[in-house]
């Protein structure tokens, strides 16, 4: 099997699992101001933990998804020219689209590589588990609601949510040996 037939079945297993009833809260976890609203709770834990030092984890955290978000959108997307679900001819009689398609190409998600560059972050840096761990359930929802929503097939999701990982790894990596004080959390 090719691994764009392999995509398109995961697709047709994974998109259906929705109900009407359910389209409402996934389209609200879809949209940019509750991952503004993930992100701006992360930057009130850091000033709390850090105090100072969060504002160089909030300027981190900012480039990290800048830059994640332009290789999806700005490079990948149009790179590879791959069409989005909802776009995809074969399956615009079945696909249950639930808001708007979007744009043409859909390889890699957006909203995957930012949201898993934010989880991975929040994971490096938060100094307890469990705010890392929420961040990461956050990330994992958001990136399925695009599936559940019709724009998006899984290999688009797994391909942002790589992009926006690496960028986190590379970036906190550089910032915390570039500046040791970003290491050091209050821990109250």
């Amino acid at each position: 099997m090719h691994l764009t037939e392999l995509d398109t079945a995961l697709f047709r297993l994974l998109h259906p699992l929705g109900h009407p009833g359910g389209d409402a809260l996934w389209h609200i976890l879809s949209q940019r101001y509750v991952f503004v609203g993930v992100a701006l709770g992360l930057t009130a834990y850091l000033a709390w933990q850090y105090r100072w030092a969060a504002l160089g984890w909030v300027l981190v955290a900012v480039l990290l998804i800048g830059a994640s978000d332009f290789v999806a959108s700005g490079v990948l997307k149009p790179w590879v020219a791959r069409l989005r679900p909802c776009y995809e001819p074969g399956l615009q009689d079945w696909i249950r689209l639930v808001g708007k398609c979007g744009g043409q190409f859909g390889f890699v998600s957006s909203h995957a590589a930012n949201s898993a560059a934010l989880a991975v972050f929040a994971w490096r840096v938060a100094p307890h588990r469990v705010v890392g761990w929420a961040v990461v359930a956050f990330a994992l929802l958001h990136s399925y609601s695009r599936i559940y929503l019709g724009v998006h097939y899984p290999g688009d999701i797994l391909g942002g949510a790589l992009v926006g990982t690496a960028h986190a790894v590379l970036f906190t990596t550089f910032a915390t040996r570039l500046f040791p004080a970003l290491r050091k959390p209050r821990l109250a």
